[in-house]
């Protein structure tokens, strides 16, 4: 949008941009702009049948999909049942942090992933790239941020038998959670 709240047609020739990944419905939860001006979106796509994926695409500052980035610019991946990207950051070096869940409640666990600038996921982060939080219930992250030390806080909430806390996280980035934070990093 322009300052004024209409459309900035210098982004894909009307100010919008829809995409359709997989031939079902995708949606974006997530957007980060770099200062080179390139965006990136992160959400869930489901192909035509049910498969859903956690979805993350850049985009050119005019709208266009960036294919230099993951695979014709779109990085899915499938954990579960049920995979959603909710939220992402970007570190000073350029890696970019993506956190969600993955699964059908009431057995969903948060993930988090650290992908390097090209979309791959960056082995040096819980050795495959994605650090899973499942404290034994239904964990759902939602957000993230990341400290001037580098340490990355997830947001969401945990349910089990006694009802829905909320939740906070710190990982280390090794991929492994910070047992200086809260009870064994929790």
């Amino acid at each position: 949008f322009n300052p004024d709240g209409s459309p900035d047609t210098s982004f894909s020739g009307d100010g919008w941009r829809r995409m359709d990944v997989d031939g079902g419905t995708d949606m974006f939860y997530g957007l980060h702009r770099l200062d080179s001006g390139l965006i990136l979106a992160s959400g869930q796509t489901q192909d035509t049948g049910v498969t859903q994926e956690s979805a993350l695409v850049r985009f050119n500052s005019n709208g266009s999909t960036d294919t230099s980035f993951a695979t014709n610019g779109i990085f899915t991946r499938e954990m579960g049942d049920n995979d959603l990207a909710r939220n992402l950051t970007v570190l000073p070096d350029g890696r970019i942090v993506l956190i969600g869940y993955s699964g059908i409640s009431p057995n969903r666990d948060g993930y988090v992933m650290l992908l390097d600038e090209d979309g791959s996921l960056d082995a040096s982060f819980d050795t495959d790239g994605i650090a899973e939080l499942d404290l034994g219930g239904d964990e759902t992250l939602i957000d993230v941020l990341r400290q001037p030390d580098g340490k990355l806080l997830v947001a969401g909430g945990a349910n089990s038998a006694d009802g829905t806390d909320l939740c906070i996280s710190r990982y280390l980035l090794d991929g492994s959670l910070d047992p200086d934070f809260g009870t064994d990093g929790t």
